[in-house]
């Protein structure tokens, strides 16, 4: 078991789904221009200078991202602290 891993077999095979949801919900998020993270925008946040095109891009991706994972983001938190709790951490923030 790993620094942080619950030790209840059942919580750590949802710990990993929702690892892996949350992980498809960020490579299909698109912008308005139909940009996915990766390659297209974070391609633009590694070579752009540009301030105002930084904020835009990174804005309109984390709002097509970020209400879809806010749930399971919550679970993703609770289930990890238990991991934590679980290794003789204080919490998941602590590993």
């Amino acid at each position: 078991m790993n620094a942080g891993s619950p030790s209840d077999s059942g919580v750590r095979r949802r710990l990993q789904e929702i690892i892996s949801e949350m992980s498809a919900i960020y490579s299909t998020s698109t912008d308005p221009k139909g940009r996915v993270l990766d390659p297209d925008l974070n391609e633009i946040m590694e070579q752009s200078r540009n301030e105002h095109e930084l904020r835009t891009v990174w804005t309109q991706w984390r709002d097509a991202a970020g209400p879809r994972t806010r749930e399971v983001f919550q679970e993703y938190i609770k289930l990890s602290n238990i991991g934590a709790k679980d290794t003789g951490f204080k919490d998941k923030g602590d590993v």
